[in-house]
């Protein structure tokens, strides 16, 4: 197996490591956040408990009989996905405005239940189920797609492969469940592909949950991942991996990382069978607010990876250490709650400062300053010493969220939120964040706030249904707590059509005519931005449009048409607002220029010239040839 090397690793630090009647409490315990750690993340309004997803899946499993029955898909290139789109009905025009939606099928094939490659366009595969033997779902040098809220089950393989330069790809909602009487099946795999988000996906039951292969910049965040060998795997090449708010538990080992500057923040990382994070060859690295607890062996392990800045994390209840540093130099393991777990130090010039531990908590602290009067060298080669032990754990307050009033948001809305309290007074700041239904992950509204209120300008939002926010409080020392808001809003924001009124078919404009008074109705916009219209004519029914004029405010434009040819034209008027909305509408019919009738006329004329020319001799020479005979 790939990952022979980790599990022979684990076993040797944990033979060597091992210590009796250490073993944690493995008592049942709340999956939210616990109130001593670090992390007080609320995931549990985007993923809900392990039960109540379990019992999802279980429903939606159980209402096959409302999918539609369909034979595999596959498709290379955007010419054959748009005729199967019209063959199959399904909506959209691949456009980002107007996305292909193939939904609500089900799908049970022996090989592989949907194949899309070489596209371009925008799709989304959504509530479907899908049983392919092989894959569920394979996805090849594809961009601009959302897999949203798919079961996918009884594979051998693979749930689903992302693959081949990939890009914008978000997969969100989805239910990837394994067997796990069967070995090497992989929720999801990531291979040379970049910029992909993965975002609240339940993945149990497999040999691995996510795998990234070479592949940078994934987006990986608010998943459940449980009951795997390996929880998430990110291999050599696969760096600017961003990990966070993952709820990863019951897994053998909770994720392992083999590549460079990643950021891991807000993770619970708990109750794994060995270890539950494994930092191998992986220098460079953002490890912060993590909770990493009630883990059977180890929390953490860096093993050869030098670099890393492991800030206010909590290690609380590892059945054996709750940090375990072997040939790892220069690493910075600071604002850490160590509780009663330990850390056994075999590198080279790791720094610890302004950690929690409970053994060393109970002693004075004279002058008050938060840090207690005594020090003690931790286990391991390096003889490192706690610097500035802390009397009592560093934490936060969840922000919590001001309920939203409205469920339809326009104009300027005012947020707010509590005060965060930190208990070593660090310097606060807060930033929001928005998710809508066709996003796959979270878009910063503002960052760098100092107040616990906010004037949001949604007008700067386009049209966005079942969305969220969010608030993130982080400390001057990498602690972070959030809230995101009990319900969901949608955002309106709406550009009426410029209807044409002249002209607008049917027009006959003559040698009279040097120009004509386009005018039609004015657009409006519900949120109140400013409106700019261009106007275009064509004179070969839409083949080409020509621009009259751009950036036009008024809705009655004065057109020189004394240049124009003859023939037939139509008008197309543009309406587009400040946030980039379009709408548009064309002349009903054509309308005519003539301003050249005698042109016509002389046409006339010179037929009749060359019947005469040639009419005229036929009847002299037969009149004079009659009167011959005579």
């Amino acid at each position: 197996m790939q990952y022979t090397k980790i599990i022979i690793f684990l076993i040797i630090v944990t033979g060597l490591y091992c210590v009796q009647n250490n073993s944690p409490d493995m008592r049942s315990h709340s999956l939210s956040i616990l109130n001593t750690s670090s992390n007080s993340v609320d995931k549990t309004t985007l993923l809900g408990t392990q039960s109540n997803i379990i019992k999802s899946i279980s429903s939606s499993i159980m209402s096959v009989k409302t999918f539609i029955s369909s034979e595999p898909i596959n498709i290379t290139g955007n010419d054959e996905f748009i005729t199967q789109t019209a063959t199959n009905n399904w909506e959209g025009d691949g456009t980002k405005q107007d996305p292909i939606v193939i939904n609500g099928l089900n799908i049970s094939t022996e090989s592989i239940a949907i194949t899309i490659k070489n596209s371009d366009l925008f799709f989304q595969v959504s509530d479907c189920l899908l049983v392919g033997k092989e894959f569920g779902l394979k996805i090849e040098n594809v961009c601009n797609s959302l897999i949203i809220n798919n079961t996918i089950s009884e594979f051998d393989n693979c749930g689903i492969v992302i693959e081949e330069n990939s890009k914008n790809i978000g997969v969100k909602g989805n239910s990837i469940i394994g067997d796990t009487t069967k070995d090497n099946q992989v929720g999801i795999v990531i291979q040379e592909s970049n910029a992909n988000s993965f975002f609240n996906n339940s993945i149990f039951d497999l040999t691995n949950a996510i795998q990234v292969d070479n592949s940078q910049e994934s987006w990986i965040s608010y998943n459940n991942i449980y009951n795997n060998s390996y929880g998430i795997l990110i291999d050599d090449h696969s760096d600017e991996t961003i990990i966070l708010n993952n709820l990863i538990n019951y897994n053998d080992v909770g994720m392992v990382i083999e590549s460079y500057n990643n950021t891991l923040r807000c993770n619970e990382i708990q109750d794994n069978q060995e270890t539950g994070l494994l930092l191998l060859s992986s220098s460079s690295n953002i490890i912060s607010s993590n909770s990493i607890s009630y883990n059977k062996f180890n929390g953490f392990i860096l093993n050869n990876s030098d670099n890393n800045e492991v800030y206010s994390n909590s290690f609380t209840s590892n059945g054996n250490r709750g940090l375990i540093i072997a040939d790892s130099n220069d690493n910075a393991i600071i604002w850490n709650n160590f509780g009663e777990n330990q850390v056994i130090d075999d590198g080279i010039n790791n720094v610890f400062d302004y950690d929690f531990w409970s053994e060393i908590s109970g002693h004075t602290d004279q002058d008050g300053d938060g840090i207690v009067d005594w020090r003690i060298t931790l286990p391991g080669s390096a003889s490192s010493v706690t610097k500035y032990p802390l009397k009592f754990g560093h934490s936060l307050k969840i922000p919590e969220l001001d309920p939203i009033s409205d469920d339809l948001l326009s104009q300027t809305v005012s947020l707010k939120w509590k005060s965060v309290y930190d208990t070593y007074d660090h310097y606060l700041s807060y930033s929001l964040y928005l998710l809508a239904y066709d996003s796959h992950h979270w878009e910063l509204i503002e960052e760098g706030l100092e107040t616990n209120e906010y004037e949001w300008e949604t007008t700067t939002i386009s049209n966005a249904i079942d969305c969220r926010l969010k608030v993130v409080a982080e400390c001057s020392n990498r602690l972070v707590t959030e809230d995101i808001s009990d319900s969901m809003f949608t955002i309106t924001n709406e550009l009426t059509k410029p209807i044409i009124i002249y002209p607008n078919g049917g027009e006959i404009f003559n040698e009279s005519d040097s120009e004509i008074e386009i005018y039609w109705t004015a657009s409006f916009d519900s949120l109140g931005h400013s409106i700019s219209y261009s106007v275009s004519y064509t004179n070969d029914n839409g083949t080409n449009w020509n621009i009259i004029t751009t950036g036009f405010i008024s809705n009655l434009y004065h057109w020189n048409i004394s240049s124009l040819s003859d023939g037939s034209y139509l008008i197309k008027v543009e309406a587009e607002c400040e946030s980039g909305l379009i709408t548009e509408d064309v002349s009903d019919n054509q309308f005519i220029i003539q301003k050249h009738p005698s042109d016509s006329s002389s046409g006339s004329n010179d037929i009749l010239s060359v019947l005469f020319i040639t009419i005229f001799p036929i009847i002299f020479l037969s009149e004079r040839s009659r009167r011959k005979k005579r």
